[in-house]
């Protein structure tokens, strides 16, 4: 099978999901749910966000204003946007933690990125102009230390991102520092178009601290990011891939995160899909699950960040590139897409496909755009 009939196929597959990713919530708001199971009932801000970055074709313009005017209705009181809103209409804060005054590391960010999506689309800033106070204390809400880094008090720990929600991260969070520094980025440019220069000059300067302190989550041995400055100091797959992704103007720090992950490609990688640390390494603390290493968030691969690790091997070898992607659209075509998978796992001593929650619109949304860029490149799969 071709590469441009995979991925007709897998082009087919996201439009089957998304239509299956649809429901209604109990005040007969029509929203896009994170899977075609309906097992998440409900609108998750960041899965939202994914979904419409990531299929234009399937996620209209209609279900952008109806879904982020959902959540942005839902703001508290204190600037906190919600991560997530039930069936039921019941609004989540942070996955694990105190919902009434705390909330996740990254929906200020993703609530950004929401609003830029039309930006991107048809250089429409119609959300911004009606939102731009509400983004901005979204923005301000989101803690951060001295160095501009969004920092989760190792005293009162709390869910930062939420494909990592059950892992106490705390410290200066990488992945919430790349995510706070892409929306101030979106924000800043947005507020110049809207003749807001103060909020303009405000976070481009956030954006700056932010470049000019990332050193501080570097580790040196290995040339990655650390999902934490202080709990769980841990190689971090998915922020130091991200990194690439987003193009930082940090070559120094760039160069040897390409390296670390053209490198380490055996220990992160599975059928195109990728875990958060490295194989053979597991969280410190899990909250409130039994979780052997490989199984879930710690372990098992997730084609969410499939995209960005392709971009970043691409960097190097395009070729290598091509063949996660291949891989990938395989594992898709075959056994289908779901929220994490981990071949061969064993299990009470037996190897087991472990695969949970089918038809997750976020691990076919997200490396779709690498996918049909990578049709246009004239290259051979490496054997």
């Amino acid at each position: 099978m071709s590469y441009a009939s995979q991925l007709d196929a897998v082009e087919s597959l996201a439009a089957d999901i998304t239509a299956a990713c649809r429901m209604t919530l109990k005040d007969g708001t029509r929203v896009i749910c994170p899977d075609g199971n309906i097992y998440y009932r409900g609108l998750w801000a960041r899965d939202f966000c994914y979904a419409a970055e990531g299929l234009p074709a399937y996620v209209s313009r209609q279900d952008l204003d109806v879904c982020f005017e959902r959540l942005v209705t839902t703001q508290r009181a204190d600037g906190a946007m919600p991560a997530s809103i039930s069936a039921d209409g019941d609004v989540a804060y942070v996955c694990c933690g105190d919902n009434a005054t705390q909330a996740c590391g990254d929906t200020g960010p993703f609530m950004v990125k929401l609003a830029d999506v039309p930006v991107q689309r048809d250089g429409d800033y119609a959300l911004y102009d009606t939102h731009l106070d509400a983004l901005v204390r979204g923005l301000d809400y989101v803690p951060r230390n001295e160095d501009g880094l969004v920092w989760i008090d190792p005293d009162h720990p709390h869910s930062g991102y939420g494909f990592r929600e059950l892992i106490p991260v705390t410290g200066a969070d990488a992945y919430c520092s790349l995510l706070f520094w892409e929306a101030s980025r979106k924000l800043s440019r947005a507020a110049e178009v809207l003749g807001r220069r103060d909020v303009a000059d405000r976070f481009m300067a956030e954006a700056v601290r932010i470049e000019e302190n990332l050193d501080a989550l570097m580790d040196p041995h290995e040339g990655a990011l650390l999902a934490g400055s202080v709990g769980e100091r841990h190689v971090d797959v998915w922020a130091s891939a991200y990194f690439i992704h987003l193009e930082l103007p940090r070559r120094d720090l760039r160069d040897r995160v390409i390296d670390f992950l053209c490198n380490r490609q055996e220990d992160y990688l599975q059928s195109g899909q990728v875990r958060h640390l490295l194989k053979g390494d597991a969280w410190d603390t899990i909250l409130h699950y039994d979780m052997p290493e490989g199984v879930y968030m710690n372990g098992s691969y997730w084609g969410t960040a499939s995209g960005w690790v392709m971009e970043a091997l691409a960097c190097r070898e395009p070729a290598r590139a091509l063949a996660v992607g291949e891989a990938l659209m395989r594992d898709f075509l075959d056994r289908g897409v779901f929220e994490c998978v981990n071949r061969g796992f064993l299990w009470g001593g037996h190897g087991v496909d472990l695969t949970k929650i089918p038809l997750y619109i976020a691990t076919i949304a997200n490396p779709l755009p690498m996918l049909r860029r990578m049709a246009a490149w004239d290259i051979a799969t490496p054997v």
